[in-house]
C-alpha cells in the first residue's frame, strides 16, 4: 500500500503546522485529565467514574458515550465536552503521524491496524466527499457510518489536499454538532420511554462491538492471504 507521505504534495502541512497540532493535542490531553481529576475529587459520583465514559467512547463511539453518561447522571455539557475532547485528542495526535510516517506507524502493534483501517475508510469515502468540500466533510462527520467519524474525517481532508485549518474546523464543528445531537436526542427519548432508550443503547453497543470484531477478522484474513499465496507458489513443482 502506498504511504501518505511518499512525496510532498501542494498544500501539504509544514513541519511547523504539524508541531502545532501535536502541541494542541498535549494541551487538550492535559487539560482534560485535570478536569477529570478535579471533578472526581470535588464532585464525587458520577464524576469519579469518568473512566467508564472513556471506555464507552473507545468501544462504541460518541453514541455509547452519551447513552451511558446520561444513564449515570452526568451533566449534559460535561458529556459534550469530554466526548469531543476525546475525539480532538486523537485527531491532533494521529494526523501528524499519518502525514509524516504512515508506513512506519502502520506496523505498530494495536495502533497500526487501526490506522490502516482508518486510511482504507478515508480512501473509500474520498470521492464521495470531494465534490462538496468543507461542507461535505462536516456532514460526513455529523452523519457517520459505523467505524467512521472525526479521525477518518481529517484523513479524508488530507487525502483531498484540503487546507489543514479548514479541515480541522469542519471536522470539529461537525463533531460538536453530532455529539450534542446524540446527547439531547437520547435524553428526550429516555424521558419519553426509558425501556426504549436502553434497547437503543444496547443495540448501539452490540453493533459497535460486532463491527469491531468483523474489522479485526477481515484485517487478519487480508494478512494471511498473501502468506497462503506465497506458500502455494512455493509448493508448485518447478519446471525442469
Amino acid at each position: 500500500m502506498a504511504t501518505a507521505s511518499e512525496s510532498a504534495r501542494p498544500g501539504d502541512p509544514s513541519p511547523v503546522v504539524l508541531l502545532h497540532l501535536k502541541g494542541a493535542g498535549h494541551v487538550c490531553l492535559i487539560s482534560t485529565l485535570l478536569v477529570f481529576i478535579v471533578l472526581g475529587i470535588t464532585k464525587g459520583k458520577p464524576y469519579d467514574e469518568v473512566w467508564q465514559l472513556v471506555l464507552a467512547h473507545i468501544v462504541s463511539g460518541r453514541a455509547g458515550n452519551a447513552g451511558i453518561g446520561l444513564e449515570k447522571g452526568f451533566n449534559h455539557f460535561f458529556l459534550l465536552y469530554q466526548s469531543c475532547m476525546q475525539d480532538f485528542i486523537i485527531m491532533f495526535y494521529v494526523y501528524p503521524l499519518f502525514v509524516t510516517g504512515y508506513q512506519l506507524v502502520s506496523r505498530w502493534p494495536f495502533i497500526g491496524p487501526a490506522l490502516q483501517h482508518s486510511h482504507e475508510l478515508a480512501l473509500a469515502h474520498k470521492d464521495r466527499i470531494a465534490p462538496y468540500g468543507a461542507i461535505g466533510l462536516m456532514l460526513f462527520v455529523i452523519f457517520p457510518f459505523w467505524s467512521t467519524g472525526p479521525l477518518v474525517g481529517v484523513l479524508v481532508g488530507y487525502l483531498l489536499g484540503m487546507n489543514v485549518l479548514i479541515t480541522f474546523i469542519s471536522v470539529m464543528v461537525g463533531d460538536i454538532i453530532a455529539v450534542a445531537a446524540w446527547i439531547w436526542t437520547y435524553d428526550k427519548l429516555r424521558n419519553y420511554n426509558q425501556t426504549l432508550a436502553l434497547i437503543l443503547l444496547c443495540i448501539i453497543l452490540i453493533g459497535a462491538m460486532g463491527v469491531t470484531l468483523f474489522m479485526r477478522f477481515r484485517h487478519k484474513r487480508k494478512q494471511s492471504s498473501p502468506k497462503k499465496e506465497r506458500k502455494s507458489l512455493a509448493e508448485q513443482p518447478r519446471e525442469l
